[in-house]
């Protein structure tokens, strides 16, 4: 796996609540990839129950944010990560009211009108 974060490339340990901050970002941009189970040097560190993830992330983004991202499992260096795969929509997408968009590997909130 490359090692570096970008604009269209994300690395998360676990799943949590800022992983929707980043799709919301991705969506808003130009789409990319969040990977959850790789820390931040860029080497996997597993996701335990890994396939439970293949539902609870679409249904959550769907939710919470309006779009359906693809999700698969995949194997690196025998441990399993989770690759969220973020298309660009063509409306804005907000996460809890607020808009954000990537700026290099950083999501960053839009102000202003």
């Amino acid at each position: 796996m490359r090692k570096n974060e970008n604009q269209n490339k994300e690395f998360k340990q676990a799943w949590n609540e800022n992983c929707l901050k980043t799709i919301c970002a991705f969506a808003n941009t130009a789409g990319g990839k969040l990977y959850i189970g790789i820390d931040d040097a860029g080497k996997p560190v597993d996701v335990k129950d890994a396939a439970r993830y293949l539902n609870d992330i679409p249904n959550k983004t769907k939710d919470i944010l309006g779009i359906t991202p693809e999700v698969t499992v995949k194997k690196v260096a025998g441990k399993e990560i989770i690759e969220v795969s973020v298309a660009p929509s063509t409306a804005p997408i907000s996460y809890h009211g607020r808009f954000y968009t990537r700026s290099g590997s950083s999501s960053v909130e839009i102000k202003g009108h």
